[in-house]
């Protein structure tokens, strides 16, 4: 009996002890609910005292490792990470957590922490960390099953790419993973993965982007996250001013703004700028002042908001520090008089470092105005530097361009030289002219932005100036196919006081281009009127047009297309400034029509003084005649430039191997003609499409010339060499022809690239004569030998079409390649240790290799070796050959030379500085 009453009694004392405890703990998960509900509502501050509160009287329960302990951590911890509060204190107490899930086996709250670390390190920017948490991450979530955080997981992988590597198709992925396995109550993933996807596609398809960016817009809004729908709008709104949809553009610019409580002062200050850009497009001077003003104010008030937040913060920090000393005023009856000295002491230190915050932060303020000025000039600054160092260089270039063209204009005087040399001298004449007008036209950039620049006005017979230079494309229309419509509208009885100079360079650089941009079978016009006074030229042509997003800029200085869908075509982005520049100089304007897939129109007028051939007789008889139809200095244009297959003799006729030719610039496409014709036939074509016409006709299958070797330029218009390489290799009758890419750019991306897409060689311009002869010869030989071979089971079995190279082929290349430039040094570099590094067999790797690049492993190695020796030997980064070997793996010297001699025709002994 006494020990049931004993029980009785100790269950009550139990129940009447733990029942508080239970209702406390109910209270706790409540508030924890309401807080992870409303922490948009009720703010950061307000959730982190909150969830501070929950944990405090979690601790004092001693229920550090409940689950609702776990939770409310996490909470606060990612609260604090987002805000970039309390950053340090937030990483241990994470790692706290950690340890405690970890022992629990808790492996759900540990995920959820990792992935939190990764956002802390994010905002730090140290990639590493991040890379670690989320690799962690993903092995829990792999190892245990916890398919529901993969979402999160996702997002966080996706930031992780676009902020550190630029990887935006790997972004996309992530983000696109995220939005698949995202739970319904995931709206934050939902709304980070559409941004991401948004974001990282608007390079591809502003349209798709902007698809995006409103699905982003709604789960922001469902969440209450105010300030990121409206960085949505601002978003869409630039995207569609992108694309020149201006209404659209303002809608959503108005949309941002609606309501000025959920935008901060910088957004505004975006969107007024974005206002001011829209109305600038549209021609709404005034109006785009109006918003270029706001704009600065909100970025003026956003600052003095700041600066109030420091202040208010600080007289935050008084009142607290005030309030206190009044307590203990109350409490500490007897110590008032030390009381009121300690208060006294506090409310000037107060008062000090108010006066302390206020200096500072209005010297931050002129440091930010600072700051922007310095950038201001130092941006001008470098526009005239880079002016300059143009301007300097083409000084430099005018000795040695003299010395080269007095030489040669001297030997073209002898009469005993032969056919083929006085081509070759000829080719280097016009070459070296063409070099001089460049030169000419950047100086006159010079000349133009110092004031310098003069009009010289020469009496000239304006119908003869004109018709003597639209005459000379002549010869390009028909080679060309091009219906070329010349209309010169001038009484032959005028003339006038010209700048012939400047006139010749306008003609010739519209006209050129012209002939550039039309395709084979197009047509340019071409009109000259003269009307009071005012003398008008039009040149229209049927090419390619020009893109909307690149009118703005078509007469800016060095301005060169971006868009991913061109032809890498060259240029240098001179000749349209120029033209206007002179127009202006001249005291005219000149005006720009284009549509894109129809055509380009310029059209231009300026002022001329006029008079009548007849007031000129007796000075001179007919010597303004004359002088006006001086030979222009650029001849080029009238050379013989046709595009044949060269004469063999009947001698050297047998069984020679047939070259293509594939050059845009017709003097050095006769001059590579010329130096391949004595040991090879050799047919020419001007661009990648022209090239494809040779080889297949009305898309036949099968090619109707066979060519033994094609030699390509890589910037050329219609198609560029990139893309006729992609087609020869993706076709099953031309991938076995040897391609050779000859091209004025060495940047180490586009060999690669090349290499790729399955480039036989790369040689850079200028190249050396036997160079490219001995690159040539061993590409023959190597597939006469390959050709000799015996064909095995293969031989019933036509090999597929190579595709286009997949996105997981382009991953796993570019991982090799940073692989490989990183223990390129190292000699025990070989197949097997990459078939190791790829937990892959070695044939596994020959395959895979061979597949992608068109190399064996051991080839590919060898290829990167060398490139990157002679890219070492070329820039002088050693000046003996020995240690360029040992740097690039090759532990024998002599065996490097012999590799090298062989790939590139010459002993890297050529290259080290005497």
């Amino acid at each position: 009996m006494n020990k049931i009453i004993l029980f009785l009694f100790l269950f009550l004392f139990l129940f009447l002890f733990l029942f508080p405890f239970s209702l406390l703990g109910q209270h706790l998960e409540s508030q924890f609910n309401t807080v992870v509900t409303n922490k948009v509502a009720i703010g950061t501050d307000s959730a982190i005292i909150l969830l501070t509160h929950i944990l405090e009287e979690l601790d004092k329960q001693e229920a550090q490792g409940s689950s609702l302990a776990f939770s409310a951590g996490l909470q606060l911890a990612e609260i604090k990470a987002r805000a970039e509060i309390e950053l340090d204190e937030t990483v241990e107490e994470l790692h706290e957590l950690i340890d405690m899930a970890t022992a629990q086996q808790a492996w759900a709250k540990v995920v959820e922490a990792q992935i939190i670390l990764d956002i802390i390190y994010e905002n730090l920017h140290r990639s590493a960390y991040c890379r670690r948490y989320l690799f962690q991450a993903i092995s829990l979530i792999h190892a245990h099953q916890l398919d529901s955080l993969y979402a999160s997981y996702a997002v966080r992988k996706a930031t992780y790419y676009w902020q550190f590597t630029g990887h935006r198709d790997s972004a996309i992925y992530f983000a696109r993973e995220a939005l698949e396995h995202a739970r319904e109550q995931e709206d934050m993933v939902k709304a980070e993965g559409n941004y991401l996807i948004g974001h990282n596609t608007r390079y591809q398809s502003l349209t798709g982007a902007i698809d995006y960016f409103k699905k982003a817009v709604g789960y922001f809004r469902k969440i209450g996250e105010y300030e990121r729908e409206a960085y949505m709008y601002i978003r869409i709104a630039e995207s569609f001013f992108t694309l020149n949809q201006l209404d659209s553009a303002i809608v959503y610019s108005n949309l941002a703004k609606k309501d000025f409580n959920h935008i901060s002062l910088s957004n505004l200050s975006r969107v007024y700028r974005n206002m001011a850009d829209i109305n600038k497009q549209k021609g709404k001077i005034d109006t785009a002042w109006h918003f270029l003003i706001l704009s600065n104010e909100a970025e003026i008030q956003n600052l003095a908001q700041e600066n109030r937040k420091a202040i208010m913060d600080a007289e935050e920090l008084y009142q607290s520090e005030k309030r206190t000393q009044q307590i203990k005023q109350q409490e500490q009856a007897l110590e008032i008089e030390t009381s009121s000295k300690n208060r006294a002491m506090m409310l000037s230190a107060a008062l000090l470092l108010l006066i302390v915050l206020l200096a500072y932060f209005y010297v931050q303020l002129r440091k930010v105005n600072r700051i922007k000025h310095e950038q201001a000039e130092r941006l001008t600054h470098l526009d005239e530097a880079k002016s300059r160092f143009f301007a300097n260089v083409s000084h430099e270039l005018r000795t040695p361009l003299t010395l080269m063209l007095g030489p040669v204009n001297s030997l073209l005087k002898e009469n005993h030289l032969s056919p083929k040399q006085v081509s070759l001298l000829q080719t280097a004449a016009n070459s070296g002219q063409k070099l001089q007008e460049l030169i000419n036209e950047i100086l006159d950039l010079r000349k133009l932005e110092l004031g310098k620049l003069e009009i010289r006005p020469q009496t000239t017979e304006l119908h003869a100036f004109f018709i003597r230079y639209i005459t000379q494309f002549d010869s390009l229309a028909e080679r060309k196919n091009i219906e070329f419509t010349q209309e010169v509208d001038i009484d032959k009885r005028f003339v006038g006081e010209l700048d012939r100079e400047k006139c010749r360079q306008i003609l010739q650089n519209l006209l050129s281009n012209a002939f550039k941009f039309t395709p084979d079978g197009g047509q340019i016009a071409v009109s000259t009127t003269l009307e009071h006074h005012r003398l008008s030229l039009t040149v229209s042509d049927t090419g390619r047009g020009i893109h909307p997003q690149d009118l703005p800029h078509i007469f800016d200085r060095y301005f060169q297309t971006n868009r991913p869908d061109k032809p890498i075509e060259g240029g240098t982005g001179i000749g349209l400034a120029l033209c206007k520049e002179y127009v202006e100089l001249l005291g005219g304007k000149i005006e720009l029509k284009s549509t894109l897939g129809k055509g380009t129109s310029f059209h231009l007028t300026f002022p001329i003084e006029l008079g009548e051939a007849k007031e000129l007789v007796g000075t001179n008889g007919h010597e303004v005649l004359r002088d006006s139809l001086q030979s222009p200095s650029q001849e080029g244009i009238s050379n013989d430039q046709t595009s044949v297959v060269l004469a063999v003799p009947p001698t050297s006729k047998k069984e020679r191997p047939h070259i293509l030719i594939v050059e845009d610039n017709p003097d050095l496409s006769k001059y590579l003609a010329l130096l391949l014709s004595d040991r090879y036939e050799v047919t020419t074509a001007e661009h990648g499409q022209q090239a494809l016409d040779h080889l297949f006709a009305n898309g036949d299958a099968e090619p109707i010339n066979t060519y033994q070797l094609i030699l390509s330029d890589l910037m050329m218009p219609v198609m560029d060499g990139y893309q006729l390489l992609e087609k020869l290799k993706a076709h099953d009758a031309t991938r076995h022809i040897p391609v050779v890419m000859l091209t004025a750019r060495a940047e180490l991306r586009d060999k690669l690239k090349a290499l790729r897409i399955g480039v036989d060689d790369y040689l850079v311009k200028p190249f050396e004569e036997e160079e490219l002869l001995v690159r040539i010869e061993n590409l023959l030989q190597h597939q006469h030998n390959r050709q000799q071979e015996p064909i095995l089971e293969t031989k019933a079995k036509p090999v597929p079409a190579a595709p286009l190279m997949s996105e997981q082929d382009q991953k796993w290349l570019s991982e090799l390649e940073d692989y490989v430039q990183k223990n390129i040094s190292n000699s025990t570099l070989s197949v097997s240790l990459l078939a190791d590094e790829y937990s892959m067999s070695e044939p596994t790797l020959f395959r895979q290799m061979k597949r992608i690049t068109g190399l064996s492993p051991k080839q590919y190695l060898k290829e990167v070796r060398l490139e990157k020796a002679l890219r070492m030997l070329e820039n002088r980064t050693y000046n003996s050959v020995a240690k360029v070997a040992y740097e690039v793996g090759y532990s024998d010297p002599n065996s490097f030379t012999r590799a090298f001699r062989q790939r590139f025709g010459k002993p890297p002994s050529k290259y080290v500085a005497v």
